[in-house]
């Protein structure tokens, strides 16, 4: 078997032809304009066409860069882009997050306390739940 690091090299468009079936992922690193959004649309498109819009789930580690997906008109319903957070907590059928409920917790698990990042108003992230 070839060096891991090897595989990363080569351009876009080699890169994008690739067989990623082991690993399931793709890194894309560039500065800003270089097109690494427009390349990862492409790549999303080849997946969508390879294993249908329901088999395929863009995932992001920020809000602005799943924004970004959303406006790019991809063949997946909307609910298919998001934030890591966001789909794990839409998967996990938004539960009540426990930091807004630490003093119910602590008065039933004081031996598990935990100490809440806001003592007065809204937690911070605690109204965007929702949003993706």
């Amino acid at each position: 078997m070839s060096n891991p690091n090897e595989q990363a090299c080569g351009t876009l468009e080699e890169i994008g032809q690739r067989d990623h079936s082991i690993t399931s992922e793709y890194r894309i690193f560039g500065p800003p304009g270089t097109g690494k959004t427009t390349n990862l649309t492409r790549q999303i498109r080849r997946a969508v066409d390879r294993f249908g819009p329901d088999a395929v789930l863009i995932t992001s580690f920020s809000r602005a860069a799943a924004a970004e997906l959303a406006g790019r008109e991809l063949p997946v319903e909307p609910d298919r882009i998001g934030t890591l957070h966001s789909h794990c907590y839409h998967a996990l059928g938004g539960p009540r997050i426990a930091e807004c409920n630490v003093d119910e917790w602590n008065k039933e698990n004081p031996h598990l306390q935990i100490t809440p990042k806001k003592k007065q108003g809204v937690l911070d992230g605690a109204g965007h739940a929702g949003r993706r």
